[in-house]
């Protein structure tokens, strides 16, 4: 499948991050500085963030292995969750896609987990993010 770009982003929040293998949805920086901007959690989540990323490069499709930090949702359809415990137990949920023969990682959508069923509603926000982006 082709991805339209133009709903790619790179990842500036809470400070740039420079991958040519992880991406995000058009408005997920917006959405992660609404969640944790004004929390007193940023300086935290910021290194949480940046070591859940580092790993992701680094693992890319295998990045279950380190299951402390991400997982393999069963039954969504391929969507992952990055789980960055701490003071928020904040989850983004991501899928892996090949464009023009090569493996990226998309990040579609975050939340604070309260609950497991929170996973349901974000799950389906994450399908219908990657349906904007993919054409078939």
């Amino acid at each position: 499948s082709y991805a339209k770009v133009i709903n790619f982003q790179k990842i500036l929040y809470p400070e740039e991050y420079k991958s040519d293998y992880v991406f995000m949805y058009m408005t997920l920086n917006d959405e992660l500085k609404d969640l944790i901007g004004k929390s007193g959690y940023e300086k935290k989540f910021k290194i949480k963030f940046h070591d859940g990323l580092r790993f992701l490069e680094n693992l890319k499709s295998k990045c279950f292995l380190a299951p402390n930090l991400f997982e393999n949702l069963i039954g969504s359809g391929g969507i992952y969750s990055m789980k960055l415990h701490g003071q928020k137990n904040i989850r983004i949920l991501f899928v892996f896609e090949k464009i023009n023969n090569r493996e990226i990682a998309v990040l579609l959508n975050c939340f604070e987990e309260k609950k497991t069923k929170d996973y349901v509603e974000e799950i389906a926000e994450a399908k219908a993010r990657w349906e904007k982006i993919v054409e078939v």
